[in-house]
């Protein structure tokens, strides 16, 4: 799970990214919205993640907007229509076809939302067939109703520094930067946290190219970091050694906080409290303010966004206010929490809920019990936002103890304020194709497919981006199976 909050994990953080939800980062592709996982806000903008549990805090908008935003309605469907949409994508280049949602090969590409509409772009970072992609711009294919644009136009990036181009939406290497919306226009911006040709870029500040229409600007400004604690400079997006942090929004205000979670110098940094550097125009504050947190259980401190170990706890959007809560899904000091219920500590503005609140989840089924945000066993599970309420489902897509589950349907139990629906609604899904089921949220072998809201800002639709058995699909169009 501690994957879900890597920042500079290029692929994994591109694939989610792409499409789960980081509050401070571009709209993610195929966020199913709901929130799980650990909140790393401002992350990387690419990215597929198709599953709610790693998303961030917030997850994506799917009620009713209350910033101009489209208004969703919020109930649940019959399931994905049972045949697809044509869904253009542009010719292959170099040699490759974009039949995957990301790809790092001759040719790096993602979606994201590049042109401001909430609807993912097709962006081509580096190309071998053409050197000037990713040392001078990067190639957007907008999207539209009916597809991507068959052209791209070109963005421009910064020029290369300490000998590195911007050639992928995040690097780490002797320079570190990745795509995360910093300036609260929410678009994305280029950051640099570190820089080995320039000592203060991590030490005292950030440098970030701002987002514009045509690119982002030549000339980063300096964005500050708080001074180095315990050894450690803030020069990643996220860290995990003697000093644990990331960003993320804990102010709600829809911008990233820099995040302390475990300070090896200070012991109570976990113990009793994170230290929250809220974030300002300019730069961090340099001064951090407590945010409280529960008191340890079962001998483990709450000193991570997300911990798997004898207590499995994450930070999510339960209560539907926007702000991410403390979820405990297991504690082997309390057989019922997993089995009966999880375990809520409420988002306050001083802090978590030093109590938690009882969320029923289902009983167990084929002799597995809920107690994760998400399972990939005889029964394959997830959270995610099905029913379009911006809360997060419990969906069940692989039943080893119930075949029609994945082949016909996949079990939804929607969410309610007290918990989980204690009996599923059945969800349909498309027949197999190509020999496989639709009985993951994603998949990557003969069928390549995921969740995603890529022709609608409200819904979700089921994507397929290559498929052995037809061609087409990959190299002129992807198959979208939208709501019915």
């Amino acid at each position: 799970m501690r994957a879900a909050m890597r920042v500079a994990c290029v692929l994994a953080a591109i694939v989610p990214v792409l499409l789960l939800a980081c509050s401070g980062g571009p709209t993610p592709v195929s966020d199913p919205g709901g929130g799980g996982g650990a909140s790393s806000s401002g992350g990387s903008s690419g990215g597929s993640g198709s599953s709610g549990s790693g998303s961030g805090s917030s997850g994506s908008s799917g009620g009713a907007s209350s910033s101009g935003g489209p208004t969703c309605s919020s109930s649940l469907s019959s399931g994905f229509a049972a045949a697809p949409s044509a869904f253009s994508v542009p010719a292959p280049r170099c040699q490759v076809s974009f039949d995957q949602l990301a790809q790092t090969s001759s040719l790096w590409y993602a979606t994201m939302d590049m042109t401001s509409d909430a609807h993912p772009d097709l962006v081509v970072f580096h190309d071998d067939c053409d050197t000037t992609v990713g040392s001078t711009h990067w190639d957007v294919y907008p999207w539209g109703s009916s597809g991507f644009s068959p052209s791209p136009t070109p963005f421009s990036v910064p020029a290369p520094r300490c000998q590195v181009s911007f050639d992928q939406a995040e690097q780490t290497s002797s320079l570190w930067y990745a795509t995360m919306d910093m300036t609260s226009d929410a678009h994305p911006d280029l950051v640099v946290f570190h820089d080995d040709c320039d000592a203060t870029v991590g030490h005292t500040h950030w440098d970030v190219y701002p987002w514009t229409a045509s690119g982002f600007s030549p000339s980063p400004a300096a964005f500050s970091v708080p001074a180095p604690r315990c050894q450690v400079s803030f020069d990643q997006a996220e860290q995990t050694s003697s000093l644990w942090y990331a960003t993320m929004d804990m102010t709600g205000d829809g911008h990233p906080d820099l995040v302390v979670f475990h300070d090896d110098c200070d012991a109570t940094v976990g113990q009793t409290h994170w230290d929250v550097y809220p974030w300002t125009a300019s730069g961090f504050s340099p001064s951090p303010t407590a945010f409280s947190v529960p008191a340890p259980r079962c001998q483990v401190s709450f000193d991570e966004t997300e911990q798997t170990s004898s207590l499995w706890y994450s930070t999510m959007d339960v209560t539907g206010d926007g702000h991410p809560d403390l979820v405990v899904f297991h504690d082997d000091c309390d057989a019922t929490v997993g089995s009966t219920h999880w375990d809520i500590y409420p988002w306050t503005a001083s802090g978590f809920a030093a109590s938690p609140a009882a969320f029923s989840v289902p009983p167990p089924r084929c002799k597995v019990s809920f107690d994760e945000a998400e399972q990939t066993s005889s029964l394959w599970y997830s959270t995610m936002d099905v029913t379009g309420d911006s809360h997060p489902d419990l969906v069940v897509f692989h039943d080893d103890c119930d075949a029609t589950v994945g082949s016909t349907h996949w079990d939804v139990y929607p969410w309610s304020a007290s918990g989980f629906a204690a009996s599923p609604t059945a969800f349909s899904v498309p027949p197999p194709r190509c020999q496989v089921s639709f009985d993951q949220a994603e998949q990557t072998s003969s069928l390549w497919y995921s969740t995603t809201k890529l022709t609608s800002t409200c819904t979700l639709g089921l994507v397929v981006s290559h498929d052995d058995c037809d061609t087409t699909v990959g190299r002129t169009h992807w198959d979208v199976y939208g709501l019915r």
